[in-house]
């Protein structure tokens, strides 16, 4: 079975949870599951674009990224998220 697997910002800075959850992954997979790991990043995308003193714009909930947010983004998603 394909299973995806969503770990949000704020799991990812918690180290407690993230082992927590990283050993059931890690379990999962043994059993001979696909897993799809999938990660958020809004909270250090949001310190760093604060750090740049960068403002985030959000419209109903969702981020709107120009070419100068972009390329934080990625910087940090692609980076040191990853």
């Amino acid at each position: 079975m394909r299973i995806t697997v969503k770990l949000g910002g704020s799991v990812l800075e918690e180290d407690s949870i993230r082992v927590r959850i990283l050993a059931q992954v890690s379990s999962i997979a043994a059993q001979g599951h696909e897993i799809i790991l999938v990660h958020g990043g809004g909270k250090s995308l949001n310190r760093r674009l604060s750090q740049m003193q960068m403002q985030s714009r959000f419209v109903e909930g969702l981020r709107v990224t120009d070419a100068e947010t972009l390329g934080v983004a990625v910087m940090v998603l692609a980076g040191e998220v990853n």
